[in-house]
C-alpha cells in the first residue's frame, strides 16, 4: 500500500476500507492511518467496517431485498429485529446475511446490494460504521 500511494502522480483522492475481522478497529485504523502518512497521503479516508462488509447489508435489509428480487417486505420486516438494529455487532455478519439469502455470494453479492444501498437518508442503515464511512466520503467530496 506504501507503495502505491507514494507512485500515484494524479491528483485524487484514495480510500481505504477493511473489514475489522476479529482484530483492534483503533489499532487497524491508526496502522492505516501511519502507512498513508508515511506515503505522503495524509489526506485518505479509512474506513473500517465492523466487522465484515456484510454488517453494512445488513444494516439495510431493504437493499437487500431490492438486490435479491426478493418478496416486498418479506426481508426488510426483519430490520426491526434487535439482530439487525445494531449489525456492527454480529461477529459473522457473513454467514448470516447467507442464512437469510441462501444464493448470497460475497462478491457477486456485494456488487448487487451496493447498487441499493441508501447513502442519501443514512437513517435507513443500521450500521453505525457504514454511518461514519459514508460522512467521511461526504467530507472529501465536497
Amino acid at each position: 500500500m506504501p507503495r502505491k500511494l507514494k507512485a500515484w502522480k494524479t491528483a485524487g483522492r484514495f480510500v481505504i476500507i477493511r473489514d475489522q475481522d476479529s482484530g483492534d478497529c483503533v489499532e487497524i485504523k491508526n496502522n492505516l492511518k501511519n502507512l498513508s502518512n508515511k506515503s505522503g497521503r495524509s489526506d485518505t479516508l479509512i474506513g473500517i467496517v465492523c466487522h465484515e462488509l456484510e454488517s453494512w447489508f445488513l444494516g439495510d435489509l431493504a437493499a437487500v431485498e431490492k438486490a435479491f428480487e426478493l418478496k416486498t417486505g418479506k426481508l426488510s420486516k426483519k430490520q426491526n429485529n434487535k439482530k439487525y438494529t445494531n449489525p456492527d455487532q454480529l461477529n459473522s455478519a457473513k454467514q448470516e446475511l447467507k442464512k437469510l439469502v441462501h444464493s448470497y455470494q460475497p462478491i457477486s453479492g456485494s456488487r448487487k446490494i451496493g447498487e441499493y444501498l441508501e447513502v442519501k437518508n443514512l437513517d435507513k442503515n443500521k450500521s453505525y460504521s457504514f454511518k461514519m464511512f459514508i460522512k467521511g466520503l461526504q467530507k472529501i467530496i465536497d
